[in-house]
């Protein structure tokens, strides 16, 4: 219930607004000075409740922002110069200042927040400029400074401001010479391009040097390296016909032959260039071309290793990880949205049942939205979870583009359940975090780096780290879009870099 006291301020403020607002200033003054008034009486006399406090508080903000525009309209337009005593400029700063005292002096209720006294700060200190008294401005924004939590510092815009208009006040002051203090900032611009020259150097040599060690590893290593990729299938003697690890499918003309997918029959929902989710949005046109090419090298690769699979189960008359209808069970890692395996699930649902993988909800429940679209509920289902988490039996897995050591955790667990696995590493960058950390696989065993006991007998870790972030590369075969150092040399070296890694998995 308020009382008369607290309808009157309320009526005197809305004439006071309503004045303002019609630029009747001598009858606004009259209403301040009067609603000043009260607010004195009140703040000195009693302790105002926390609701007369809103009131009084509001009552000083409205007068400090008249006095404030006010003033600024009288300084900037001469019409306004015939305005008799006492409604003359400087009765107006004064009052405006009286108002923001008697908040910044106040410590109760009535002192506002944090973020109201900066308010009243900043505006006490454009009266006082406008009075001419530029040492009590810049007083007024220094407490404004002080006032702000050392959090807020930095490129905090409040913060920023007032430094700025701090400055801007001590260089009118004349306790800034502006000349000298550009010499100062030519100075220490100067030296920070000197600075940071001594850090680019510093830095390339250091590149250069460890470049230098892996490159006297890699060719130490070469001959190691050839002979475990190019090392024939099944521990034959067939080097002659069997593909090199890293060759590819062969030639121009033999790739030609190896287009593996009528795209015209894969359901639309499916395919890389879904419009209504989960496809290719952004460069369409070369990152579409690429991916098909991509799913069609990968399908080659997966149904050939799918009848090595059928020809070691048929000879042992048993498949230990399928499921019991017969079906072989593939897994997907990092599944995504899809666009890596739906079309495979597709083109294998008569063979093969898929379980996709995947930590991100969103792009599961797009995939389970495409897994629908194309009728395929009962040959893939979907696992929203980590690669360790999954830990059925399964026949075959598969990881593209796993970034960084989620492609080792999916290898690890895919010899946990002794399946096949076809793997398109990428980001080996990231690899230092899973060092630093040792991420654990499904059953709890620490992942090694380097991977394999050949690389650990010549490789550190720290070393390992430092061959990953050298062999972490990428090549487009039409040559767009590669991230390469310029010069054959640096080409060729992350290549084998990248090629080391590679073979160490």
């Amino acid at each position: 219930i308020w009382t008369n006291e607290e309808v009157i301020l309320s009526t005197r403020l809305f004439l006071l607004k309503a004045y303002w607002a019609s630029h009747q200033t001598e009858e606004a003054f009259i209403e301040a000075h009067a609603i000043q008034t009260t607010v004195e009486t009140t703040a000195t006399k009693t302790t105002p409740s926390n609701c007369r406090s809103a009131l009084l508080l509001l009552a000083c903000q409205t007068i400090a922002h008249f006095a404030n525009d006010t003033t600024n309209d009288i300084t900037n337009d001469t019409t306004n110069n015939s305005l008799t005593p006492p409604t003359n400029c400087n009765a107006i700063l004064a009052l405006g200042l009286s108002s923001c005292r008697i908040i910044l002096t106040n410590n109760t209720p009535l002192g506002g927040n944090p973020k109201q006294r900066r308010v009243f700060y900043t505006v006490e200190s454009e009266l006082h400029e406008r009075n001419g008294d530029l040492s009590a401005a810049a007083s007024s924004i220094e407490s404004l400074i002080a006032s702000m939590p050392p959090t807020s510092h930095g490129n905090n815009v409040p913060y920023i401001t007032a430094t700025s208009r701090l400055y801007e006040l001590r260089v009118a002051m004349g306790v800034i010479d502006v000349e000298q203090e550009r010499v100062k900032a030519e100075a220490l611009e100067a030296r920070r391009v000197v600075i940071k020259a001594h850090r680019q150097q510093r830095r390339r040599r250091v590149q250069n040097e460890r470049s230098h060690r892996l490159g006297e590893t890699l060719t130490r290593l070469a001959p190691q390296i050839k002979d475990r990729v190019e090392r024939p299938a099944n521990n034959t003697n067939e080097s002659t016909t069997t593909r090199g690890f890293f060759e590819g499918l062969g030639t121009k003309e033999e790739r030609a032959v190896l287009r593996s997918i009528d795209w015209g029959s894969v359901p639309p929902a499916l395919t890389p260039d879904a419009v209504g989710g989960g496809g290719i949005r952004h460069n369409k046109g070369v990152r579409i071309r690429r991916k098909r090419m991509q799913l069609e090298a990968l399908f080659v690769l997966l149904v050939d290793l799918i009848e090595r699979h059928n020809l070691v189960t048929t000879a042992t008359t048993t498949r230990s990880n399928s499921a019991s209808d017969g079906y072989l069970h593939i897994v997907d890692f990092g599944a995504g949205s899809g666009n890596s395996c739906l079309v495979f699930c597709w083109l294998l649902r008569d063979t093969c049942r898929f379980t996709l993988v995947e930590n991100n909800s969103t792009a599961v429940a797009i995939g389970k939205q495409r897994t629908r679209e194309a009728g395929l509920d009962s040959t893939v289902s979907w696992m929203c979870g980590d690669v360790a988490d999954f830990d059925a039996p399964f026949d075959i897995g598969l990881a593209t583009h796993l970034c960084g050591g989620a492609t080792d955790l999916a290898m690890a667990n895919c010899l946990d359940q002794k399946a096949a696995f076809l793997v398109t590493p990428c980001c080996l960058g990231k690899l230092k975090y899973h060092v630093a950390t040792k991420n654990n696989n499904s059953k709890g065993n620490s992942l090694q780096y380097p991977r394999s006991t050949w690389l650990q007998k010549h490789l550190t870790a720290e070393e390992y780290v430092d061959l990953s972030r050298f062999g972490d590369c990428s090549v487009a075969e039409d040559g767009v879009g590669g991230r390469m150092e310029e010069g054959e040399n640096g080409n060729g070296m992350r290549l084998e870099g990248k090629m080391l890694l590679d073979a160490d998995r």
